[in-house]
Formats: structure tokens, sequence, C-alpha cells
């Protein structure tokens, strides 16, 4: 119950952001994210191959595929340089979009990109919530993987998600 509520508290927040930020900062920030997300899907596996001894994980989850459940310790290690290289990716991109504020400036077309950046900002937030949660699912934390097998929304949510669901097994393993 925790984790879902620190998931919609990440979702007010981003949509927040996505208010502030506006829709064409956000769309040319999507545009870097993307870039930075097909480097992190392509990096994943190997550098984890390479410090997945270094981590212990396993999936908890009676719903992953059984070809792939005993690679717990991979998942979580190509997750986490996933997730680094994401966060390193994000740090970049903030600095490359200090200068495509001009829209918010504008009368009309302001308010309207504050509330179409905010929609977006939505969805951005439902993706990397799906991605923490999957790199949480093989955690070796008893709380954590109590918080998971015991919310049925959160399992929905981690079976269910659009392409992305059956796909994070391909990309991390």
């Amino acid at each position: 119950m925790i984790i879902l509520i620190l998931g919609v508290i990440l979702l007010i927040l981003m949509m927040r952001s996505g208010y502030r930020a506006g829709l064409v900062t956000t769309i040319v920030r999507v545009f870097l994210w993307l870039v930075i997300f097909y480097i992190s899907m392509k990096l994943a596996k190997p550098l984890g191959e390479v410090i997945s001894t270094w981590v212990g994980g396993q999936f908890i989850r009676p719903e992953v595929p059984q070809a792939i459940s005993h690679h717990g310790q991979q998942f979580l290690a190509s997750g986490l340089v996933s997730l680094l290289l994401i966060v390193i990716g994000n740090v970049l991109s903030r600095y490359l979009l200090q200068s495509v504020h001009l829209v918010r400036h504008l009368p009309f077309l302001g308010g309207l990109d504050a509330i179409l950046g905010s929609i977006f900002y939505g969805g951005i937030a439902l993706i990397l919530f799906f991605f923490i949660l999957q790199v949480l699912s093989v955690l070796p934390n008893a709380w954590i993987q109590d918080q998971l097998v015991g919310s049925p929304i959160l399992n929905y949510y981690l079976d269910r998600f659009p392409v992305f669901s059956n796909a994070i097994y391909q990309w991390w393993l």
C-alpha cells in the first residue's frame, strides 16, 4: 500500500512539473528521453552482466514467466544500470532544455501549453513508475516483496501495462 501511495505522489508531482514546464518543453524533453531510453535499453544487458555478480535478487511474483524466473540477479543488475543511465541522461537533458521556455510567455498558448504538458507528464510518470516497480520486484527485501505481493493493484499494473509488460524481459535479460 505504501508503494502504491508513493506512486500516486510521483504521478501528482510529475503532473505538476508538466504543468509548469509546458507541452513544448515536454516534447523536446520526451525526444531526449527516448534517446536516453534507447541507450539505456541497449546498454542495460551488457553492463548488467558486468555488475550482476555484485547484486543479489530473485523474482517473487508468480506471474513472471517460468523460463526466466531464475534470472532475478541479472534482471536486478540490468534494471539498476538502466535506471542509473536514465538518471544521468535526465541530468544532461535538463541542462540542454534551459533555452526552450519561450512558449510559456504567450497569453493563451501558455495556458494550453501548461495543461497539455501536465497530461503528457502524467503518462511519463506512469511509465517511470512501471520501471521502478520492476526493479523493486526483484530486490531481496522482505518488506518490499510483501508490499508488492499484497497489492493486487500493483500486480495488475505490472502485468498489464501496455507494451512494456512483456517486452521488459527481453530488454533486461
